[in-house]
């Protein structure tokens, strides 16, 4: 029996890491990728999304250092397995403590399928695309969007992790994060 075919469009699939969790008519999975194009910026922060948000996941999100609660909310919905990658692959991060990629596949255009990345900037966890020009900003929102209303949607359900590395720009260098009896967190160690 055959599976669903995607359509991948902006970038290359290379694995899926975890089973699909579907949000509306759109599905997501962990998975490594590579964008398309030169340039990807960092774009749809949870923060600017969190403003037009009813959601009561305000209180549990810190305004100021929200990755350790992605992350935490990533692991709970696509698997704890993905931490033994992060662990060894972060140390080499300079101004992120977390990079996850993704394949979104919208099932209402026939599979289009897009890779993308969430990933912090000092803490705050944003989304990235690829640069390619025929990527709508509309696609992109409506990605970004679900994403965020997936990982929002029962907020306080966080998995259990921890991570210290080495990270240059935060505090004295030396840094422990992670969530904690559903408690995220990030301190100097």
């Amino acid at each position: 029996m055959n599976g669903p075919s995607f359509n991948i469009r902006h970038g290359t699939l290379l694995h899926i890491t975890s089973r699909p969790v579907r949000s509306k008519d759109i599905s997501f999975l962990a998975a490594d990728v590579e964008l398309s194009g030169d340039d990807a910026q960092y774009s749809h922060a949870l923060k600017e999304h969190l403003k037009g948000c009813n959601s009561s996941a305000k209180a549990i999100i810190d305004r100021n250092s929200d990755a350790p609660w992605a992350l935490g909310r990533i692991l709970y919905l696509f698997g704890g397995h993905l931490i033994s990658d992060i662990k060894e692959f972060y140390s080499e991060l300079i101004h992120n403590l977390f990079l996850q990629s993704f394949m979104a596949i919208l099932h209402d255009e026939e599979n289009l399928s897009i890779p993308f990345v969430c990933i912090d900037h000092f803490c705050d966890s944003h989304l990235k695309f690829s640069s390619d020009e025929e990527l709508t900003t509309t696609t992109k929102d409506r990605i970004a969007d679900s994403f965020w209303n997936l990982l929002l949607c029962d907020a306080g359900e966080l998995e259990d992790y921890e991570v210290r590395l080495l990270h240059t720009k935060i505090g004295s260098g030396q840094i422990r994060y992670g969530v904690e009896n559903g408690e995220p967190f990030i301190c100097d160690y």
